[in-house]
């Protein structure tokens, strides 16, 4: 009887037809020969479909499922349904892997006999332009009761720490037991009513993880695409952004009482929605909207606890013209700030 994969490797594809090739190529690749990889075709309108028949022609590791469109949260779970695995991994499909990444990572989770392993990456802002990001320095490892210490920090900073992040929270730089998932039944919420589908993910699982890894290695590359950076988001993406809030929230209550975490979290992405508005919507639209968030009761709640000191200081002025409703204010401040970056970005893309 053959033995069941070492990682099952799961990769939602949706509208990636010039970026599949690049992924795949990446995981037919790996140092580790003994994984399997799950194509879940989330009803894509080019040739994605296609293309991933093509490869599973050509590798027999390589399952493909394909389904109605459902978003990328539901399509991880498809993947989850049918991964034998006794680690699982995810991929995102725009994005590519270094040959060795599931090879470094199971070697660490079989010597310490990790629940989840998460690795260091760099983000790919256009060809051969990174930037390096790690977590660690060393190897460094975290069992039994310190596990629940580090949820908090998989949801944003304490308050006072300038740095808004202190882990990343995406699920694809890591490996997972995949045990824990089945005995527990984790699963993806939709990206479509929350704002975000691995924080709560991180969260569940770690409530049940008794050993978690990190290393430096930078294996897993994040891409930026051009094309969904000009996208300027609907409005019904800041309620999404409110439900992730309580949802974080209620889920977090036993590691962090106060729910100062998720605040941080809910007044950061807040922040980042507004500043995409300023910089792709007429002022007037731009100013319709900040009035309306401004004025969600959700601010009364956050106000009584999360103190203005609590954030770096132009974080703290963004808030407090929240705090006080002054959109003008607001409005400003943004433009200012966007600037300061525009003109950065510009800058690091012309070196």
């Amino acid at each position: 009887m053959k033995e069941k994969p070492k990682v099952s490797v799961i990769v939602p594809c949706y509208d990636v037809e010039r970026y599949l090739n690049r992924c795949l190529n990446s995981l037919v690749n790996q140092t580790l020969k003994d994984i399997e990889i799950i194509l879940v075709d989330d009803g894509s309108p080019d040739r994605v479909p296609e293309k991933c028949d093509e490869w599973a022609k050509k590798d027999s590791r390589i399952k493909v499922i394909h389904k109605k469109n459902a978003g990328l949260g539901y399509a991880r779970n498809t993947g989850l349904d049918v991964a034998i695995g006794e680690y699982v991994a995810f991929v995102d499909s725009d994005d590519y892997v270094e040959f060795n990444m599931y090879e470094k990572l199971y070697k660490v989770a079989k010597n310490h006999d990790s629940d989840v392993v998460y690795c260091g990456f760099k983000k790919e802002f256009k060809h051969n332009y990174f930037i390096n990001v790690q977590e660690c320095n060393d190897y460094t490892e975290f069992t039994n009761e310190t596990v629940k210490n580090l949820i908090p920090d998989f949801i944003t900073s304490e308050p006072y720490r300038k740095s808004e992040y202190k882990y990343e929270m995406s699920v694809w730089h890591s490996i997972y037991r995949r045990l824990i998932i089945q005995e527990h039944h984790l699963r993806f919420i939709s990206e479509r009513e929350y704002a975000s589908e691995d924080i709560p993910f991180q969260i569940d699982f770690l409530s049940f993880a008794y050993r978690v890894s990190f290393i430096p290695d930078m294996l897993y590359i994040y891409c930026f695409n051009e094309e969904s950076l000009t996208k300027a988001f609907p409005l019904e993406r800041y309620y999404k952004i409110r439900n992730l809030f309580y949802l974080i929230q209620e889920k977090s209550k036993s590691y962090d009482t106060k729910g100062l975490r998720a605040k941080r979290l809910f007044i950061g992405y807040v922040r980042s929605y507004l500043r995409k508005w300023v910089r792709c919507r007429e002022k007037s639209e731009a100013k319709k909207v900040i009035c309306e968030i401004m004025n969600d009761e959700v601010w009364i709640e956050i106000r009584k606890i999360y103190h203005l000191s609590f954030l770096p200081f132009h974080q703290r002025l963004l808030l407090k013209a929240i705090y006080y409703r002054n959109v003008d204010m607001y409005y400003l401040l943004t433009k200012c700030m966007d600037y300061k970056m525009v003109s950065k970005i510009k800058k690091m893309f012309n070196k």
